[in-house]
């Protein structure tokens, strides 16, 4: 499958939501989401799945456990599971990111942030 995250975009902007989440594939190992961040989002562990976040748009911080990582359009960030991880947003546009959870299809992504 192909897509082009622009266009998606262009279609399912935010608006004045706190936060909207969009899938974009799916199957029984994987589930790739579109997050789109107007506010942080608290500290969450995915228990049974790896998540690889890459930052399409905007600028926050990834707190992984203690640390803490500032990010930009073009970050790349891993989170193994298990692992205690949270988002904050900085500057006035959105933060947006494709989240791929390894591990978790899309009918049981309970443990995503929300």
């Amino acid at each position: 499958m192909t897509i082009s995250v622009v266009d998606f975009l262009d279609r399912n902007l935010i608006g004045r939501e706190p936060l909207k989440e969009s899938i974009l594939a799916c199957n029984p190992l994987e589930t790739v989401r579109l997050l789109q961040m107007r506010e942080g989002v608290a500290p969450h562990v995915h228990e049974n799945s790896d998540e690889i976040i890459y930052v399409v748009a905007g600028e926050g911080t990834v707190r992984i456990g203690d640390a803490a990582t500032p990010v930009r359009a073009g970050s790349l960030v891993v989170v193994t599971s298990g692992t205690g991880h949270a988002f904050e947003r900085a500057g006035k546009n959105p933060l947006i990111v494709v989240s791929t959870l390894f591990g978790a299809s899309c009918d049981h992504h309970a443990d995503t942030a929300r």
